[in-house]
């Protein structure tokens, strides 16, 4: 009998952060997480306020830093419309 090892959310996010070349930090993997499970496009204040909310420790300017590597690393896009955050 064979046993299926059950990954946790956390460590198949943490997973797909070191593939991209980006350290699996707690704060990546909560925002890369969340960015995942939204159905909208947050803005960058909104997922601040929800990371936040959900008791992440992190400064807005942290969040812009996040953010940033991920769209780098190619997990995120980043998505403007005229004159709106």
């Amino acid at each position: 009998m064979t046993r299926v090892a059950h990954r946790s959310a956390e460590e198949k996010v943490a997973d797909d952060l070191a593939r991209h070349g980006l350290r699996a930090t707690r704060q990546r993997i909560a925002a890369l997480r969340l960015l995942r499970r939204l159905k909208s496009h947050p803005t960058s204040a909104e997922l601040h306020a929800r990371l936040r909310s959900s008791r992440e420790n992190l400064s807005q300017k942290t969040v812009y830093e996040i953010l940033d590597a991920l769209v780098q690393a190619g997990l995120a896009i980043r998505v403007t419309a005229g004159g709106e955050p």
